[in-house]
């Protein structure tokens, strides 16, 4: 009877750790993606085949339109779209979509407005509960047409609610680091956060688009090569440390 029961005991022991383990290494898949306002005709079918077992996307010039925001209707459970500008026919701005829906959300918009158009660029934060987790998720478009100073400045806004944050982060999207000391600042307000760049093969002349993390495990990421923008989505996967 003894030997039975300390059998059944051990079975019991290593079942449960077994599903402890697979509950603490769960695969979340994010995309990253400039979709340049759904201009080309090709971008619906490929967000779409992209969207495919993805937790998250982040996207940058996403548009309200009716058309747009059914990819993300089709694809995710729940999206949220961050206006920056609008006109008669529809608006523009940051699209965060996800199979969950985010505990708290944040709007930061550029101290200064793009030249010309007059209109801001912005940071959309949104924080989800996952395997008992806090997780911040930051989506950018930086301030393009500025001087570095402004650069500088747009990513500040959101510099305290990293600091006060307690749980693993990750902040990408479109930075437009086109120039030098924009990217030599950017390295260092992420060092200063304890994030770190995930680094991939990239195609493209000018980097722009960039992922960085704290307290995840990068298990994968890659650019992918297709011709739906101006910009390639980027993929990427992760668990909790």
């Amino acid at each position: 009877m003894g030997t039975k029961l300390n059998y059944f005991l051990i079975i019991l022991l290593l079942t449960f750790k077994s599903l402890v383990t697979h509950a603490s290494t769960a695969d979340y898949s994010v995309v990253v993606w400039n979709i340049e306002k759904a201009k080309s005709s090709l971008w619906p079918n490929l967000m779409t085949e992209i969207s495919k077992n993805i937790d998250f996307a982040l996207i940058q010039e996403a548009v309200d339109t009716e058309s747009t925001l059914r990819v993300f209707d089709f694809s995710f459970n729940d999206y949220r779209f961050y206006e920056s500008w609008s006109n008669h026919k529809q608006a523009t701005g940051l699209l965060i979509a996800s199979n969950l829906k985010p505990k708290n959300t944040y709007v930061f918009k550029s101290p200064i407005n793009e030249p010309l158009a007059n209109t801001p660029k912005l940071i959309a934060a949104e924080t989800f509960q996952i395997e008992g987790k806090d997780l911040l998720i930051i989506n950018i478009h930086a301030i393009n047409f500025r001087r570095t100073k402004h650069f500088k400045a747009h990513i500040k806004t959101v510099s305290n609610l990293i600091d006060n944050h307690v749980g693993p982060v990750i902040f990408a999207g479109d930075f437009n680091t086109w120039k030098a000391s924009r990217k030599a600042f950017l390295n260092e307000f992420m060092s200063s956060k304890n994030l770190s760049e995930a680094k991939f093969i990239r195609s493209e002349f000018l980097e722009l688009d960039h992922v960085y993390f704290r307290g995840i495990h990068l298990k994968n990421i890659e650019q992918l090569n297709v011709n739906g923008s101006d910009h390639f989505p980027i993929r990427f996967s992760f668990d909790f440390l």
